[in-house]
């Protein structure tokens, strides 16, 4: 059995399985991490902030001097989650944000990042297009009265892309398994074949590409977290 694992042959059977695998992967991983361009949005609270319907008596509550019966708080974030930007001009029509047709808009404005023109039409606010690079994203505060369906809905349309409600970037662990294992059969490679200098190419090659995912993934793992935009 010993004589078997030392054998040449062997070993190139094995560094051309490897070195296929290796191309592979390296398709895989750059079909994966290709660039992409995708919208996304995120509700993060709608709540009753406000009422008058259970108030006894004659008592009226007023927003610049309009009476407000049912008044609800919303935070609507908006975020390039893609890994290129988006340009204003490839909105082919603004994102929106319905309340319901039935819905009072009282207020509304950016109060974290990109800053943007809202306006406000019959329940709904529109978001005038801007520039959105990676990662860049909009908090938009909404004040709403008669808000009868308490649901939100966005809308619009980007050339090339598509507008999703956000959702948490994972750790992939294929990228995981095989920048490993693409760095070890490396180091066997570069071990074995140390006078052989187109293996040992082939060895430092697998090397440094399945170091660089490797790193790569630990470094997402440590910020992703930090990274979140909700």
């Amino acid at each position: 059995m010993e004589n078997i694992l030392n054998t040449p042959l062997l070993w190139n059977i094995l560094t051309v399985v490897f070195a296929a695998l290796a191309i592979i992967v390296m398709l895989i991983l750059f079909r994966y991490n290709r660039k992409k361009k995708m919208f996304s949005y995120k509700i993060i609270s709608n709540s009753r902030i406000l009422t008058s319907h259970n108030v006894p008596g004659k008592l009226e509550i007023l927003f610049n001097g309009k009476p407000v019966k049912d008044a609800y708080l919303s935070y609507i974030n908006l975020i390039n989650s893609g890994n290129i930007e988006i340009k204003k001009e490839d909105f082919y029509e603004p994102i929106s944000i319905n309340f319901g047709k039935d819905a009072n808009i009282l207020a509304t404005e950016i109060v974290r990042g990109i800053q943007t023109v809202l306006v406000i039409e019959k329940g709904k606010i529109i978001v005038e297009p801007t520039l959105y690079n990676k990662n860049e994203d909009s908090m938009i505060m909404a004040l709403i009265d008669n808000f009868k369906d308490e649901k939100i809905e966005i809308d619009g349309r980007i050339t090339g892309a598509e507008i999703s409600e956000y959702k948490y970037k994972t750790m992939n662990p294929f990228s995981w398994v095989f920048s490993t294992l693409f760095f070890f059969f490396g180091v066997s490679i570069l071990g074995a074949y140390q006078n052989d200098l187109a293996f040992m190419i082939l060895g430092l090659i697998m090397i440094i590409i399945g170091g660089f995912y490797l790193v790569s993934n630990i470094i997402a793992f440590i910020f992703l977290d930090l990274l979140r935009p909700f």
